[in-house]
């Protein structure tokens, strides 16, 4: 009899819980064990898993990317500035109340260095980002524009600037005579140019007859200048893909049959970085590595990693696919003459500064009082 108690206790302490059934529950359901806490368990845990997973793929990732952008910002030349406002020689009285912090000026130079100097800067842009109406311009000015700079005894041209003091001095120039606030720029020399518009795999040009002459003696010269020996010209007008050499050909054409002076070379300036601009913005997000790895070891610039990373996230913030253009001094403000021994073109430069204000900072077309559109702003 003891032994069928012991037998009893056994069985009770391995028995399985059964859940009650539920009324109207089949008879095969009935008494059916139930494994409470195990499956819910099982399901936490892989969903705990997952997180933990997608979490350490994305600091992984996130790793990854800084790497690659701390490595490759490495190797840009990075120069600095000075960062007061009154010695870059920003009018504080428009500048200094933060009205306009929403815009940021960055100033561009393409310069020609073959004779080992600061070189004169051939051309002179600023870009604009407005955060506040989510747009981006971009603005060049006459390299010919007569102009005050310091430590200069009389006034001279403004690309002559960038050579006398390299590009603080060249800041300081623009902001002067022109009544902006920049404070940081970017350079990139002849030779650069082409590279990066080759890196963006060309820009799509509408080449005009009257300058296929000009365009091709360009291209010559910069073969010369780099020892390249396969030229590779543009024998017909229309629209075509131009490759870095073309394309920095056609940016430095200044006389044509058409209109040759200053104002053409600055437009076909503009045409091509606003190209390179369009080309990188549609690129995939996959080839964006590939292609700042080319681009990055080409330019000079005053900002440090976490400006550009800063700059990069306004660009893409604002939404703006496209430039909106113009250039200064505008033709019903300049007179052609000669100073000092220079062809130089004067202008108003009261007139010229409130034009500039319009455009840049009240988004206001600088022929009328309207707002500005990419149409009306690219006049010249």
């Amino acid at each position: 009899m003891k032994d069928n108690q012991d037998k009893n206790r056994h069985a009770k302490s391995k028995r399985t819980i059964v859940e009650p059934s539920s009324p109207g529950a089949s008879p095969a359901a009935e008494g059916t064990p139930v494994r409470r806490g195990k499956r819910k368990a099982s399901k936490k845990t892989v969903v705990k898993r997952v997180i933990i997973g997608v979490i350490a793929f994305m600091v992984l990732l996130a790793a990854g990317l800084f790497t690659f952008v701390a490595l490759t910002l490495g190797k840009m030349k990075v120069t600095s500035i000075t960062t007061d406002p009154s010695s870059l020689k920003i009018d504080q009285s428009t500048f200094g109340d933060g009205q306009y912090d929403d815009i940021t000026n960055i100033a561009l130079f393409g310069v020609d260095r073959r004779d080992g100097s600061n070189g004169r800067s051939d051309a002179i842009m600023v870009l604009t980002v407005d955060r506040k109406n989510n747009k981006m311009k971009a603005t060049s000015f006459l390299r010919d524009s007569f102009v005050t700079i310091e430590g200069r005894a009389h006034k001279e041209k403004l690309g002559h600037a960038y050579n006398y003091g390299g590009p603080e001095l060249a800041i300081k120039t623009l902001n002067d005579n022109f009544g902006l606030n920049v404070t940081d720029y970017v350079t990139i020399d002849f030779d650069s140019m082409a590279k990066v518009v080759d890196a963006v795999g060309g820009v799509t040009i509408d080449v005009q007859q009257g300058e296929l002459e000009s365009l091709n003696k360009c291209i010559d010269e910069y073969a010369d200048i780099y020892g390249i020996k396969n030229r590779t010209y543009v024998k017909n007008a229309g629209e075509q893909l131009l490759n870095g050499m073309q394309a920095c050909g056609y940016s430095r054409v200044r006389y044509d049959h058409n209109a040759g002076d200053d104002r053409r070379r600055t437009e076909r300036q503009r045409t091509v970085i606003e190209k390179v601009f369009n080309k990188a913005l549609n690129m995939s997000v996959a080839e964006y590595p590939a292609l700042a790895a080319k681009v990055v070891p080409l330019v000079e610039t005053s900002m440090d990693m976490g400006k550009i990373l800063g700059l990069g996230t306004k660009i893409m913030a604002s939404g703006a696919a496209e430039f909106e253009q113009a250039r200064f001094p505008m033709d019903v403000d300049i007179k052609f003459d000669t100073k000092y021994g220079m062809s130089v073109a004067t202008f108003d430069e009261a007139v010229t500064k409130q034009k500039i204000k319009n455009f840049i900072f009240e988004d206001m077309d600088p022929y009328t009082t309207a707002p500005a559109t990419t149409t009306t702003a690219a006049k010249k």
